[in-house]
Formats: structure tokens, C-alpha cells, sequence
């Protein structure tokens, strides 16, 4: 296991955070740790390009919601930008934590 630590910016609070890299395999996987979160990317090859498998692991269900919808709308970004197309962000975070909420709600 490889470790690595990195400072992120957040832009909103305007704080400079130190993130601790667990794993870096390449070309294939980035894990690191955001407080007491796991965050993991992976890239999975594929016959014509390659899947991008994205994990995040916490332990408190009523955040489940919020933490879908923010990732959901990242997500949404990175396919625009990977796409060559302009980022737009759409209005719907509320949408998205209804959505979030009841598909939760059912385990």
C-alpha cells in the first residue's frame, strides 16, 4: 500500500484540508480518506474505453441522501467535462435528495 498525503482547497470554506492517500494503483485506482470517509475511483477496462467505478463509504444514514445528490451532480460535471462539453449545473439538488431519500428509505 502506497501512501501519499495531498492538501485540498476548498473553495466554499475556504479552508485548506490534508488528505491522506491509501492506495494508488496505477493507472487503475485512487483511495484516500476524507476525514473519517472512504473515497475510491476506479477504472475498469473495457472494450472500447473503460468504466469508472466509484465508491464512498461512511457510517451515518440520514447524510446518505445529501452525500448521493452531491456526488450525483459531481458526476454529472465530470460526464460533461469528459464529453468536451460546457459544465452546466443544474437547479436540482432538492430533486435529487427526494429521489435519494425514498430509494434509502427502502432498505
Amino acid at each position: 500500500m502506497i501512501y501519499y498525503y495531498i492538501n485540498v482547497w476548498y473553495y466554499k470554506t475556504m479552508k485548506i484540508t490534508m488528505l491522506m492517500l491509501f492506495l494508488l494503483k496505477n493507472p487503475h485506482t485512487f483511495e484516500f480518506r476524507e476525514v473519517d470517509d472512504l473515497i475510491r475511483i476506479s477504472l475498469l477496462e473495457e472494450d472500447e474505453g473503460c468504466q469508472m467505478v466509484f465508491t464512498h463509504i461512511f457510517d451515518d444514514k440520514e447524510m446518505a441522501m445529501y452525500i448521493a445528490a452531491g456526488w450525483h451532480r459531481c458526476l454529472d460535471a465530470l460526464q460533461q467535462i469528459v464529453n468536451r462539453q460546457p459544465v452546466e449545473w443544474k437547479d436540482n439538488s432538492a430533486e435529487l435528495r427526494k429521489l435519494y431519500r425514498e430509494a434509502f428509505d427502502r432498505f
